[in-house]
C-alpha cells in the first residue's frame, strides 16, 4: 500500500479542528454575545445554520479516513495487511447508509469530550448536497487505493494468519452501480471486479509459491552444500516469506 500523503495528514488535523469547533460550539456562541475588546461579534454570524450542519456531516464522512491517516503516522511499524484492513474498513463505512452526525443542540458542560459527545444518526439520503459532493469524492480516492492492490499486497495478506481467509473480501471494491445505472449495469461492473480480483489473487499466490520455492531450494542447496545448483527464482520479498518458514 502507498505511504501516507502529507494530505492525508492534513484531512485528520482538519477533522480534528472541526471535532474541537462543535464541542465549543456552545462557548463560542455565548463569548460572542459580549466579545473582548477588539473582537467583532458579526464574526460568529458569518456562518449560517446550513454551514454549521455542513461541518457536523462533513466531520461524519471524513472522520474514517482521518482516524487511517493518523494511524499510519502514529504506528510506524504497522504492517501492510493492517492497513489494507483498515482501508477496507473505511471504504465500507463510506458506502454505508447511515451517518452518525454530532448534535449540536446536545447539552455541553466542562466533561464534554469528542468521545461523548451525543451524535443521531442520518440516513445518507438526507445529507446536504455539498456533504454528498465529499462523499463521492472521498469514495473515488478511497476506491483507487484500493483498486491499486497488487500482487505482492496479496502476498503480505496471506502471510498474515488474521489475513489469510478473507483476501478476496479485503481487496473487493465496495462500491456498487447505483439504481439509476440498472441492473444489467451492476451486474457487468460487479463482474468485471470479481474476475479483476481473482486474476490479482492468483498471481499473488504464485508470487507466494515463487517464494516458498527459492527459500527451500536454497535451504536445501545449504544444507547439501551444492548452493550453486540451487533454483534462482526472483521474489522481491523473500525475506518475509522466509521469517514466515522459520515460525513454523
Amino acid at each position: 500500500m502507498g505511504t501516507t500523503l502529507d494530505c492525508d495528514t492534513h484531512v485528520a488535523f482538519t477533522v480534528k479542528l472541526f471535532q474541537q469547533t462543535i464541542v465549543n460550539y456552545s462557548a463560542f456562541a455565548f463569548y460572542f454575545q459580549k466579545p473582548e475588546k477588539g473582537d467583532d461579534a458579526s464574526v460568529f454570524e458569518c456562518l449560517s445554520a446550513a454551514e454549521w450542519r455542513l461541518v457536523t456531516e462533513m466531520e461524519a464522512i471524513v472522520c474514517s479516513i482521518a482516524d487511517l491517516a493518523r494511524i499510519e503516522v502514529q504506528r510506524s511499524g504497522l504492517v501492510a495487511s493492517e492497513l489494507i484492513v483498515l482501508l477496507k474498513f473505511a471504504a465500507d463505512r463510506l458506502n454505508g447508509n447511515m451517518f452518525s452526525l454530532c448534535d449540536f443542540d446536545a447539552c455541553r458542560n466542562t466533561t464534554t469530550t469528542v468521545k461523548s459527545f451525543p451524535r443521531h444518526a442520518v440516513p445518507v439520503d438526507e445529507l446536504s448536497p455539498l456533504a454528498h459532493t465529499c462523499l463521492a469524492c472521498l469514495k473515488g480516492q478511497v476506491e483507487q487505493r484500493i483498486a491499486a492492490t497488487t500482487a505482492e499486497t496479496v502476498m503480505f495478506l496471506l502471510l498474515d494468519p488474521w489475513t489469510k481467509f478473507s483476501v478476496n473480501s479485503l481487496i473487493q471494491p465496495s462500491n456498487r452501480g447505483s439504481d439509476e445505472e440498472g441492473k444489467d449495469g451492476r451486474v457487468a461492473e460487479d463482474d468485471e471486479a470479481n474476475d479483476t480480483t481473482e486474476w490479482i489473487v492468483a498471481a499473488g499466490n504464485k508470487l507466494l509459491v515463487d517464494a516458498h520455492r527459492e527459500v527451500f531450494c536454497t535451504m536445501n542447496a545449504s544444507a547439501t552444500g551444492s548452493a550453486q545448483n540451487a533454483a534462482r527464482i526472483a521474489s522481491p520479498n523473500l525475506d518475509l516469506v522466509r521469517v514466515q518458514i522459520m515460525r513454523r
